[in-house]
């Protein structure tokens, strides 16, 4: 089984001859959509971190008024 981005280059450069390597490239990352699992289902959005700082260590058990 062959890798599908070189599959995707290989096209490109077939349907554009005499570019060069380096605009091939430039041309197939801007075509290439990366494929994978379609039927995986959206992950959950994750509680977000705060940053750890001296200010929230220090103020941890305080009540805000």
């Amino acid at each position: 089984m062959t890798n599908p981005w070189l599959a995707h280059v290989q096209k490109t450069m077939r349907e554009h001859p005499g570019n060069s390597f380096t605009q091939i490239l430039k041309r197939a990352n801007r075509t290439y959509k990366k494929g994978g699992n379609k039927n995986k289902k959206k992950k959950k959005n994750k509680k977000v971190k705060t940053r750890k700082t001296r200010r929230r260590r220090k103020n941890k058990g305080k009540k805000k008024k």
